[in-house]
């Protein structure tokens, strides 16, 4: 439907960024995300712990409480393991097949990696990296050493304010 309408216009698909993370990976991260209902705070089991989460304890409404307000976290409904079976099955009985459709215009993206290096990757890509990336020079020099701060990839991601709901 979207080839027809394109060709209608004189238009075609160019460009289809694929972002890969492995299932497993993609697990771990979402699966692992606590949230502050009042204020928005996410925490990770992993990466961003609450203080009340002991080393070794597994997490649950008992011992994921807020760092701030000693409040309960909670997970979000399309944050657990059966919610996410469901959305990954729905990825590759749905998403897949488009994308071996597109497949001779389909860049693939390891997005199992820090964000400003998704980025940069996507901006090479689609040849916009001046265009989106604020650390690029006029000389297009990489950004400096000390602003590539390794973390681990879902790190900041549980740092960020919990999304809205899908």
């Amino acid at each position: 439907m979207l080839d027809e309408l394109l060709t209608s216009i004189g238009e075609k698909v160019s460009h289809v960024v694929a972002l890969e993370v492995p299932d497993a990976v993609l697990t771990e991260r979402i699966c692992g995300r606590w949230v502050h209902k009042e204020s928005g705070r996410s925490y990770h089991v992993k990466y961003a712990k609450p203080k009340s989460l002991p080393d070794g304890d597994e997490p649950s409404s008992d011992n994921m409480k807020d760092d701030e307000t000693g409040e309960p976290l909670m997970q979000r409904k399309d944050d657990t393991e059966e919610a996410l079976k469901s959305r990954l099955e729905g990825y590759h009985t749905q998403t897949v097949p488009i994308l071996e459709h597109y497949k001779p215009v389909v860049k693939k993206v390891d997005a199992n990696q820090k964000p400003e290096m998704v980025w940069s990757t996507i901006a090479a890509t689609l040849n916009i990296e001046e265009a989106i990336n604020p650390h690029a020079s006029a000389a297009g020099e990489a950004p400096a050493a000390e602003e590539a701060k390794e973390e681990p990839p879902a790190a900041e991601e549980a740092k960020e304010e919990a999304p809205a709901a899908e």
